[in-house]
């Protein structure tokens, strides 16, 4: 037997639920501008990641590892990659103008990637992770402060190169 009608349109038709297409009509959004965001998401937005945000992700990487699984149990679940957090910031820098004068809150923040990489790009006004699983917290401050001594010793760096310079 050949079923002719979509279960999910007729279920949400009785259940009167509407449809992604009227959604989208509702709020005011064409389906150009659904296909525009189509493209955001399919497109290879890892080629618009900055140097310094990989670094980030590189640094978390060495002071973690592969730490996942097990949900509640584990240390870590449900993490975002540095591509499908980019795709995320570009969709609300096109939505929300989400942008350097930001604020940004992520509730169950884990490991803080996330907030490490709004902090980079677009490089927000705030960014502030709230995590209530005790190893999670302190994996996050160790990424945290890890990624901090790194911009600190940067920052030194460039300091007693510019002093050198000057002295030429």
């Amino acid at each position: 037997m050949k079923l002719l009608l979509d279960p999910k349109k007729t279920m949400a038709r009785k259940k009167k639920i509407p449809l992604f297409n009227e959604v989208l009509h509702e709020d005011g959004l064409s389906l150009d501008e659904l296909n525009k965001d189509k493209k955001i998401l399919s497109s290879a937005v890892t080629s618009s990641i900055q140097p310094n945000t990989r670094k980030v992700y590189s640094l978390v990487s060495r002071m973690t590892g592969k730490i996942g699984g097990n949900g509640n149990g584990g240390a870590i679940y449900g993490e975002l990659t540095i591509g499908s957090m980019q795709k995320i910031i570009e969709l609300m820098k096109k939505h929300t103008n989400f942008n350097k004068s930001s604020r940004f809150i992520d509730v169950g923040c884990g490991l803080g990637k996330p907030n490490l990489h709004v902090a980079q790009d677009p490089g927000v006004q705030f960014s502030y992770g709230v995590e209530m699983e005790r190893v999670r917290w302190l994996l996050g401050m160790c990424n945290l402060n890890q990624v901090l001594d790194e911009a600190l010793n940067q920052k030194s760096k460039e300091k007693n190169k510019n002093q050198r310079c000057d002295r030429s």
